[in-house]
């Protein structure tokens, strides 16, 4: 559960770290964020933070994620990894679910996608379930597009194929740095 001050509309800070480095005052209530929505997917129970970076080295992943200003709870994140040359991989955004609908997924991938192209990125991208219709619709309005025959399934899924999204990063646009949403 989020803490009053966020739900109640209170000011969210964004950070930014390596995803073995987050603060010790962030990392337990970005852990229950991340158990919670492993969970909500059925998926297996993390132990740490750096579990949720897979086959990544978790000093190479970005992890931004947005916190309450007044008592620091994390109410959302998002992780990224440069996955091959010029090319960044977007994964497991999650947002505390009474703070859904509130933009704050987007302002979090912006950031990953601004810290990329920063990072010397041309393109993102991420596997979202054909079944996840809000993940598919924010990807929508960052303006990705799906890469033809890409469709696969996750391992141990039975419903519902992944689907990569992907978009290029255009280095004239200049890209808001969010501090405050």
């Amino acid at each position: 559960d989020m803490c009053e001050h966020a739900v109640a509309g209170g000011k969210l800070s964004v950070f930014s770290s390596s995803a073995d480095a987050v603060p010790c005052s962030a990392a337990p209530s970005l852990l229950a964020l991340l158990q919670s929505s492993f969970a909500q997917q059925g998926q297996e129970a993390l132990q740490s933070v750096g579990e949720v970076c897979g086959l990544y080295d978790p000093a190479a992943v970005r992890c931004v994620y947005g916190a309450c200003a007044a008592c620091g709870c994390v109410a959302g994140a998002s992780f990224w990894a440069k996955n091959a040359p010029g090319s960044a991989f977007l994964f497991n955004v999650c947002v505390q679910p009474s703070l859904r609908r509130r933009g704050l997924a987007h302002k979090l991938m912006q950031r990953c996608a601004f810290e990329a192209r920063e990072g010397g990125c041309g393109a993102v991208c991420g596997s979202v379930s054909e079944e996840s219709a809000s993940l598919l619709a924010l990807y929508a309005h960052l303006g990705a597009t799906t890469v033809p025959g890409f469709a696969t399934h996750a391992p141990g899924a039975t419903s519902g194929a992944l689907l990569r999204l992907t978009k290029q990063l255009d280095p004239q646009v200049d890209c808001v740095k969010w501090e405050v949403v």
